[in-house]
């Protein structure tokens, strides 16, 4: 549980993310998965805990599902412009 969050942690900072690895950042980030299996396996009462928020972001994560398969949640981008910056 230490290394996975270390290394959440570690990818998160600027020097990560602002030097164009937002993939590593992206990546590294999904690790949560195995951290949440490797609690409810570590401590197996984390389940109270984990209920309420966990299915308030599985029902979000359903919605958005839904949402953008629909096609509603599709979107065009009909003029850009570029702008001058670092």
């Amino acid at each position: 549980l230490i290394i996975i969050l270390t290394i959440m942690f570690v990818c998160s900072l600027p020097f990560v993310r602002r030097r164009g690895h937002f993939e590593i950042f992206y990546f590294t980030h999904l690790l949560y998965h195995a951290y949440f299996v490797l609690l409810l396996v570590h401590a197996p009462e984390f389940w109270k805990w984990l209920l309420i928020p966990g299915s308030i972001y599985v029902a979000e994560l359903i919605y958005r599902t839904i949402h953008t398969t629909v096609g509603s949640g599709h979107s065009e981008i009909v003029e850009g412009n570029v702008l001058p910056s670092k």
